[in-house]
């Protein structure tokens, strides 16, 4: 839902967006641009997210790239949680040093139990209550878009094609 808002931004800004999970990329060479994004788990981009700007880097390292996460962090709007959802780029930056983001920015995410197994819902439950976080949808589709506006548009509005 996150990629879609910010597609429907450059979309409507004249640019040619496609909007996909990255199991399907097979190719990225025919792109003049990219704006990857995960959610966060165990306080990093999800392991496939990572794989996959680490198997494509050749290109990747030659184009405009934007990263962006939804992470919990971000309930509560802060300066310390937005230094611990900045931090769960490390993992990817770290890991592919080769590509350096123009931009990157952590959105607030959701909070849903019932798409969680047996286990993890377990566990969730337990630190979300410690850390005072209920269930729910808190992604601030305005501060998405507002990226996608001033930061993303800037930067592709002048190398992507629409």
């Amino acid at each position: 839902h996150v990629a879609a808002r910010i597609a429907d931004v450059l979309c409507k800004n004249s640019l040619s967006v496609d909007v996909r999970k990255i199991s399907s990329v097979k190719d990225v060479s025919l792109y003049d641009g990219a704006i990857i994004g995960s959610a966060v788990r165990s306080a990093s981009w999800y392991p496939d997210a990572i794989d996959f700007v680490g198997d494509h880097k050749d290109r990747l390292s030659k184009i405009p790239v934007a990263y962006f996460l939804t992470c919990l962090a971000l309930y509560y709007d802060t300066p310390d949680a937005k230094a611990v959802a900045d931090s769960y780029f490390k993992p990817v930056l770290e890991a592919v040093p080769e590509i350096r983001p123009f931009t990157r920015q952590a959105f607030a995410g959701v909070l849903d139990y019932d798409k969680l197994n047996m286990v993890v819902k377990m566990v969730m439950k337990s630190r979300m209550k410690e850390k005072g976080i209920p269930a729910g949808d808190f992604r601030d589709f305005d501060k998405i878009e507002t990226w996608a506006r001033q930061q993303v548009m800037s930067k592709f509005k002048g190398t992507v094609q629409g």
